[in-house]
């Protein structure tokens, strides 16, 4: 500690060119703390998209027979299936979006541990025809309780000839991330399916698990091939395959951000090592008089190398936590959780470290093997 007034000194020197090194650097960390937490959550997500939950749908954008829920449950692997009819629509007027997802609450919650409900409001979803339960978000923003009506307004006619259709509160499911804004809630299938005009007895999806993810491609396969002959044909396929699919569909996230900031920290990397060879270039004089005054090579060495350090990693948290700030609004067009991973911030500053060894590795070599006599000659 009693070198840092001379690291501190050292960077105050040039404040011009101190401020506009560590303002790349910060920069630099903005952009590799939200492409690299846009890539770690999205690994993230693919991780709880299971193997174990296969996800049946038509082939050709058909709504399933919901008579295919007992042969599709009859095939060997299958441990639970759940069917599912959603429903979009707004409330009070279109900047409100809901999505019903009409289904067996309780087997759907049962694929679903990233949400929580208390027993009591599982049971009373049961009881209610019209029940629902809303995510924890949709409660505050809209102000909803338990107990509460609201009406949802739809593009499916109902059998009383509109299509607004009524829901009370009775449940609040809470999601794992507080910051996701999830306008979701969950309803009774036979409530949707009964009091709709047309596709009665139909499903847009099914929902099931099996007793060993090893089988998912097994399973997929055996289901579809009780269909394939049959008018609407099914697709099936694990919750993993579809997310790796949806993923590949955006192009490879990865590589685009490897290359992104392989790129970005080549040229930084060019930019701190310059600062620091200016900086010990226009102090050898300096440090000649503190070797004269006791300090030895190495420690003369370290003091290059902890101005770099101090440098480098101060910046890059200060663009780590502008990326953590920034990082929920990101999320929201990568449709992954806002929450900023903590293995990025362990990363960066891995990263800053590194970028501050590197960069200040020559300059201190030559502050190493300064001769005294030499630098005050040579001033």
């Amino acid at each position: 500690m009693k070198s840092l007034p001379l690291i501190l000194s050292a960077l105050r020197r040039k404040p011009a060119r101190t401020f506009l090194t560590m303002f790349g650097v910060v920069i630099a960390f903005v952009l590799f703390g939200l492409l690299q937490g846009v890539d770690s959550a999205f690994a993230a997500a693919l991780d709880r998209m299971k193997l174990d939950r296969l996800l049946v749908d038509a082939r050709f954008s058909q709504p399933l027979p919901i008579s295919y829920r007992a042969r599709i449950q009859n095939v060997p692997g299958v441990t639970r299936i759940a069917e599912i009819q959603f429903l979009g629509g707004h409330l009070q007027d279109e900047k409100r979006r809901l999505l019903s997802i009409a289904t067996d609450p309780e087997t759907w919650l049962s694929f679903r541990p990233e949400y929580t409900v208390p027993r009591s409001q599982i049971e009373a979803v049961k009881r209610t025809r019209n029940g629902a339960i809303i995510t924890d978000w949709t409660a505050r923003e809209y102000g909803l309780k338990i107990g509460d009506q609201f009406t949802l307004r739809t593009q499916m006619t109902n059998v009383t000839g509109g299509s607004d259709w009524n829901f009370v509160v009775v449940g609040i499911m809470t999601y794992f991330d507080p910051t996701q804004h999830l306008t979701v809630f969950l309803s009774n299938y036979k409530y949707i399916d009964e009091g709709r005009v047309t596709d009665r007895g139909t499903a847009n999806r099914f929902l099931l698990g099996i007793s060993d993810p090893r089988d998912s491609t097994r399973v997929s396969r055996a289901i579809d091939a009780l269909f394939a002959t049959s008018g609407v044909q099914t697709r099936t396929q694990s919750e993993h395959e579809m997310g790796q699919l949806r993923m590949a569909a955006m192009g490879d996230i990865s590589f685009f951000t490897r290359s992104i900031i392989s790129a970005v920290f080549f040229t930084l990397l060019i930019l701190t090592a310059n600062t620091m060879m200016e900086s010990v270039r226009e102090r050898t004089s300096e440090f000649a008089v503190l070797k004269t005054l006791g300090y030895t090579d190495e420690a003369v060495f370290g003091l290059v190398i902890l101005e770099s350090i101090l440098l480098c990693v101060t910046a890059s948290l200060v663009g780590l936590a502008l990326a953590a700030a920034a990082f929920p609004f990101a999320s929201t067009y990568f449709d992954t959780t806002g929450l900023f991973p903590p293995v990025v911030v362990a990363a960066g500053v891995g990263v800053a470290t590194g970028l501050a060894l590197i960069s200040a590795a020559i300059p201190g070599w030559r502050a190493l093997r300064l001769k005294v006599v030499d630098a005050l000659v040579a001033r």
